[in-house]
């Protein structure tokens, strides 16, 4: 199997991109006014990583800077932390599949509440 192939069912795994709740006082018109944290739950050069880096490098012409950090480890719970305690401005996203949150709701040692603390905001790509 050719990488590019591995690569291209990579991207069709099911990802949600998800941001802390979203504040009413940013207007759409100046919005971003300052770079967009989009933080992977997975290290670098991983399925989620690699979908990232290409939707930034897409938007950013719209869209304007886009920072992608790579959060891993805990079960994805570090990265669904560090979005959950983001300001709710919309300038901090996450992306990582579903199972990232559905399995991190079974367990019950989380400083965030999902249905609180995160809003779905796009799904990337379905398989």
């Amino acid at each position: 199997m050719r990488r590019r192939d591995l690569v291209g069912m990579s991207v069709a795994a099911a990802a949600a991109f998800i941001w802390g709740a979203a504040s009413a006082q940013e207007t759409q018109q100046n919005y971003p006014s300052r770079p967009i944290r989009l933080i992977v739950p997975s290290s670098a050069g991983g399925v989620h990583d690699v979908i990232a880096r290409i939707w930034a490098d897409r938007v950013k012409s719209s869209l304007g800077s886009i920072v992608v950090e790579n959060r891993s480890g805990g079960g994805a719970s570090i990265a669904i932390n560090a979005v959950a305690q983001s300001q709710p401005d919309g300038y901090t996203f996450l992306l990582g599949s579903t199972s990232n949150l559905v399995l991190r709701e079974g367990l019950g040692n989380r400083v965030y509440d999902a249905a609180r603390d995160l809003v779905p905001a796009s799904i990337f790509a379905t398989t």
